[in-house]
């Protein structure tokens, strides 16, 4: 697992804070993330069973690949002998499935630019869906606004949080 701190998850109380972003839609952006950068690190396409599980008491992340348990293994990707099961978690049994850690070693650096790019496409969409809704909510009402500019055929306006576009 890779440490993280717990510098993270007082940057998303703050986000909550100040911006009304749910800290759990930061948090499971940087889980995406990390799963992202874990598949394009690796050069996986497609796999439904590889997730990043979030540590906030030890404040660590790290990529986990579900395997099935089995006698002798066929597939790596998806399975696990029993004897390598038996190392990592007592009392496993054949047909179980394992979390097994598949972060990689320097997979810091990498995993880092990559929850940097999703967080922050996820911050703005949350941004933009939190205005969005305010305003579908005031659809069919009258509300007041404070002119900041004419360009062409467009006037600027300030509604409170967010600028509106008139065309005229």
């Amino acid at each position: 697992m890779i440490k993280i701190g717990t510098a993270l998850f007082e940057a998303c109380e703050e986000l909550e804070r100040d911006r009304g972003i749910p800290k759990e839609v930061v948090i499971a952006s940087l889980r995406d993330a990390m799963v992202a950068a874990y598949k394009k690190h690796m050069h996986i396409k497609e796999a439904d069973n590889i997730s990043a599980i979030l540590d906030e008491q030890a404040g660590e992340i790290g990529v986990f690949r579900t395997k099935q348990v089995v006698e002798s293994v066929e597939d790596e990707d998806n399975e696990i002998s029993i004897g390598q099961a038996s190392e990592i978690a007592d009392g496993v049994e054949v047909g179980d499935e394992l979390q097994v850690e598949v972060t990689p070693e320097q997979f810091g650096r990498i995993a880092a630019q990559a929850a940097k790019q999703v967080i922050t496409q996820r911050i703005r969409e949350a941004e933009r869906n939190m205005v969005l809704n305010e305003f579908l909510e005031k659809k069919g009402t009258l509300t007041t606004g404070i002119i900041q500019r004419v360009e062409n055929r467009n006037v600027i306006v300030n509604i409170g949080k967010t600028d509106a576009i008139m065309h005229f």
